[in-house]
C-alpha cells in the first residue's frame, strides 16, 4: 500500500523543526521560520521524494500561518490541530520530554494515527455505499414481477444477507468512530 508520507511540524518564532515519516525512514530538520526556510522545506521534501505530504502543525499564536500556506500552496494537506488535542496524544503516549524536536516527532505520529483511522473509516464507508447499492439493485428485480419461484426465493436470501451485512458494516463504523477520540469528537 502507498501511504502519504507524514510530517510533523513543530513551530516556533524563528525557527521550526520538522520530522518526516516516509517509506519507513524518519528524517529531521530544523528551518526558520521565514519565507527562505519555506522554500527550503519545500525542497529537502522533494529531495525526500516527497513531493506530497500530509503534514500537521499544531495552532501555536500566529507563527503557523504562513507556513501552513505555503505547504498548502506547494499541493501538500495540512492539518492544523488544537495544542490540547496534541497534548493528550502525548500524555497518552506516556511521553515526558518536551522540547522541538519531541514535539515534532509526536506531531508526526498524531497526524499517521488520524490517517490510519480516517483510512479505514473511509474504507468501511465505502464498504456500506456498495451494500446499498446491491440492495437496492437486488430489490429492484424483486419488484420486476419475477414469476419464477427459485428466482424470488434467491432474490430474497440475497436482500436479506445484504441487510445483515450492512447492519454489521454500520455495527463496525459506530465502533470505530467510538474506539478513536478524534473521530468520536468529530462525530460529536
Amino acid at each position: 500500500m502507498n501511504t502519504l508520507p507524514v510530517l510533523g511540524i513543530d513551530i516556533a518564532k524563528a525557527k521550526f523543526d520538522v520530522e518526516l515519516h516516509h517509506a519507513s525512514k524518519i528524517y529531521r530538520k530544523t528551518f526558520t521560520n521565514d519565507t527562505a526556510g519555506f522554500a527550503a522545506v519545500r525542497q529537502w521534501l522533494a529531495q525526500q521524494q516527497a513531493s506530497q505530504a500530509h503534514v500537521c502543525l499544531e495552532s501555536t499564536g500566529s507563527y503557523w500561518k504562513d507556513l501552513a500556506l505555503a505547504l498548502h500552496e506547494a499541493h501538500h494537506i495540512v492539518s492544523v490541530v488544537n495544542p490540547a488535542q496534541i497534548k493528550h496524544f502525548g500524555q497518552s503516549e506516556l511521553k515526558r520530554t518536551k522540547n522541538d524536536v519531541a514535539d515534532a516527532a509526536l506531531l508526526a505520529r498524531f497526524c499517521e494515527s488520524q490517517h490510519l483511522e480516517i483510512r479505514e473509516l473511509r474504507d468501511l464507508v465505502r464498504r456500506l455505499d456498495d451494500l446499498n447499492q446491491m440492495l437496492n439493485q437486488e430489490e429492484n428485480r424483486l419488484g420486476q414481477n419475477v414469476t419464477s419461484q427459485n428466482v424470488r426465493e434467491s432474490l430474497e436470501t440475497i436482500i436479506a444477507m445484504l441487510k445483515s451485512q450492512i447492519r454489521e458494516v454500520k455495527h463496525q463504523i459506530h465502533n470505530h468512530i467510538q474506539n478513536h477520540p478524534g473521530l468520536r469528537k468529530q462525530a460529536e
